[in-house]
């Protein structure tokens, strides 16, 4: 009895699981796709630019500093440049989402 009680849970929850988890991924994707056309709107090359940026970066940063920091990465160019590539990735993923917050704290009503 209680195993028959169990299923009846379980497909009542994976039910409401799926019809929400839906909405939630048809939500993510019209938000992002939003974003993405509003911040690339005026951009010559549009999205390409989010990779092309941390590319660009590596690249001058490894002609520039390459030697001097290869011998922290045990005189390897190949991991500093991967290092940098990595740390240039996630600086730009996370660079617009800074100023966000204090903007829409700026723009409340205080009460």
């Amino acid at each position: 009895m209680s195993l028959s009680l169990t299923n009846k849970f379980v497909d009542k929850f994976n039910h409401y699981f799926d019809a929400d988890f839906k909405h939630y991924v048809e939500l993510l994707h019209v938000l992002v796709s939003r974003n993405l056309k509003t911040r690339y709107r005026g951009s010559v090359l549009g999205i390409y630019w989010s990779l092309l940026n941390p590319l660009t970066m590596t690249g001058l940063y490894t002609a520039i500093f390459g030697a001097t920091f290869a011998e922290y990465y045990d005189n390897s160019i190949t991991n500093y440049v991967l290092a940098a590539l990595t740390g240039l990735i996630v600086i730009n993923f996370f660079q617009p989402l800074l100023p966000r917050p204090l903007a829409a704290s700026l723009a409340m009503e205080h009460y």
